[in-house]
């Protein structure tokens, strides 16, 4: 087992002499330079300062004999654009010239010979950029006539040991001089790379928060709808089958149905932006809960086959006439649906008409159905999304389940919407609970709607 040679400052400093080296010579570029010696400081046994220097000429006589790039002295720009390409080999002292043009010498990729390079920048009515890289030492003067002068480096990277000097001397006549430092590509790529990471991540952060509130949102508010429903559908969770719902035997004084209101309306915030859509230009959506009562007790009567059949047509009878006054059917759940209007007098004549052609339709079904609605009216503008759904939703479906089987139910408001044509008739009103925002129920003025 070879044994670890651990190195010393006097080793580092050794290493760093010959990298300043190569840079004067050419091999090195100021930004390999300023990596390398990075490397150089943080490595602690002689292999990692081995490994820094394995590509490199180990003492002067070993420099290859190749042909120097040409010395850069002159970047002049009057009229137009200079920017150097690649790496450029400093001279000790550079001249960059800017005349109603613009100037941008980037040091990252340059070569310098010996300690300090001198650059003198002229800009008359033009701009010049100076890029260096983050840990070299700039000494900047400048003399501003009706011109801008700026030096930006970055002061939170210490300055690295043994690197040269870069002195700038800026002239702005009605121009514009800026210095500033920045990191080498490779490292501008990682930190792209690493904020996009983070930014995903942040996303994903949020996308999971968002989604874990409206959930516990859906589930608060499906609590309200359970509660709204009454009876013996107060404690029933959505995924319990509806034969094992239709096997309990409901609570005294208490009506067999609104389990399918009930799951429409729990999913109706899915499709919240559709239904705000349909709106009344004043804001006004009239909401229509309808359910066939006592579906599962029917379809366990009837079997599977015929069960479908009777719940097609009552689905094609529905979509027809929805259609007819421009309803939007928001959700369907089965037998049960809710249905969105922009206006109330469409919401009644839809229910009326739907009331009486399944009523003409049940004679010619297998077993007669009878259909309980419930119709209710609010504001669903930009920002009422929990009102609505609290206030409107909530309440329309207990509505619809507190009607009698064959009956359609319209909340006090509704009613007070309706034209005075006479063209709807009302029955005695009366009080019924359902569930509130608070999570409580709350008595809320119904009156029947009838269409004999």
């Amino acid at each position: 087992m070879v044994p670890v040679q651990r190195i010393s400052d006097t080793d580092r400093t050794q290493a760093v002499e010959l990298l300043r080296h190569h840079c004067g010579e050419g091999i090195l570029t100021l930004d390999e330079f300023g990596d390398r010696v990075t490397l150089i400081y943080d490595a602690r046994t002689r292999a990692e300062l081995d490994d820094v220097l394995s590509d490199l000429p180990q003492q002067e006589t070993d420099v290859p004999e190749t042909r120097r790039r040409r010395i850069t002295r002159w970047a002049v720009a009057v009229m137009g654009g200079h920017k150097p390409k690649g790496r450029i080999r400093l001279a000790d002292v550079t001249n960059v010239v800017a005349v109603m043009g613009g100037c941008e010498l980037d040091l990252r990729n340059a070569e310098i010979d010996g300690d300090e390079v001198i650059i003198n920048c002229l800009s008359i009515m033009g701009g010049i950029e100076i890029i260096v890289p983050e840990g070299i030492s700039v000494d900047f003067t400048a003399i501003p006539l009706l011109g801008g002068t700026e030096c930006k480096i970055n002061a939170d990277v210490p300055i690295i040991p043994g690197s040269p000097r870069i002195i700038v001397r800026a002239l702005a006549i009605m121009g514009g001089v800026e210095v500033f430092s920045r990191k080498t590509p490779a490292e501008e790529k990682a930190l792209r790379a690493k904020r996009r990471a983070e930014r995903a991540e942040l996303l994903r952060s949020r996308a999971l928060q968002s989604a874990e509130k409206q959930a516990a949102r859906l589930e608060k508010h499906a609590e309200k709808l359970r509660a709204a429903a009454g009876g013996a559908f107060a404690s029933v969770e959505s995924a319990i089958p509806r034969t094992e719902v239709a096997a309990r035997p409901a609570a005294p004084g208490t009506k067999r149905g609104g389990l399918g209101i009930v799951r429409v309306a729990e999913a109706v915030a899915s499709e919240w932006d559709m239904l705000a859509a349909k709106a009344a230009p004043e804001g006004m959506v009239s909401v229509l809960f309808s359910e066939i009562d006592s579906f599962a007790e029917i379809s366990e009567s009837l079997g599977e086959h015929e069960a479908v059949e009777v719940l097609r047509r009552h689905n094609e009878v529905v979509g027809e006439v929805v259609r007819k006054y421009g309803g939007y059917s928001v959700l369907t759940e089965g037998e049960a649906f809710l249905v969105a209007f922009g206006g109330a007098s469409r919401a009644m004549r839809c229910a009326k008409e739907l009331q009486q052609l399944l009523d003409a339709e049940a004679s010619t079904l297998p077993e007669p159905i009878s259909v309980r609605m419930g119709l209710h009216a609010g504001e669903a503008e930009e920002g009422t999304t929990a009102q609505f759904l609290d206030g409107v939703v909530l309440a329309g479906a207990g509505i619809a389940c507190q009607a009698e089987p064959g009956e359609i139910l319209v909340s006090g408001l509704l009613r007070d919407l309706a034209p005075s044509s006479g063209e709807f008739s009302f029955g005695d009103s009366r009080k019924v609970e359902v569930g509130s925002a608070g999570g409580s129920t709350e008595k809320l003025l119904v009156v029947p709607l009838t269409w004999q």
